[in-house]
């Protein structure tokens, strides 16, 4: 974004699976478009973390998952 509170930047939501280091698109945002998330994620082929950034970002976002309870 240009500034605090500007509504210039944009964004994307994504599902980690820690377990298979895969991660599923949700969906995202920008200026023109509003936040708006896939009705069918759920189902959706999920894609390696295979770049730098996203393998940073599962290790990131999955260091202790494997301490935490599932259901």
């Amino acid at each position: 974004p240009s500034g605090p509170g500007k509504d210039d930047g944009v964004g994307f939501v994504t599902a980690i699976d820690c377990k298979g280091k895969t991660l599923i698109s949700l969906g995202g945002y920008s200026p023109k478009k509003p936040l708006e998330l896939s009705a069918t994620w759920r189902t959706a082929t999920s894609a390696p973390a295979k770049s730098a950034e996203d393998k940073a970002l599962v290790d990131s976002a999955c260091k202790g998952a494997d301490q935490l309870t599932a259901r």
